[in-house]
C-alpha cells in the first residue's frame, strides 16, 4: 500500500470531519 496516498486520505478525512463539526456546531449556537 502507497504511505503518501494513505496519509493523504488521513490528512483529508480529518479536514473533512473537522469542517463538519465546526459546521454543526456553529448551527446549533
Amino acid at each position: 500500500m502507497n504511505l503518501t496516498a494513505l496519509l493523504l486520505a488521513a490528512v483529508l478525512c480529518a479536514c473533512t470531519c473537522a469542517l463538519s463539526v465546526t459546521h454543526h456546531a456553529e448551527d446549533r449556537a
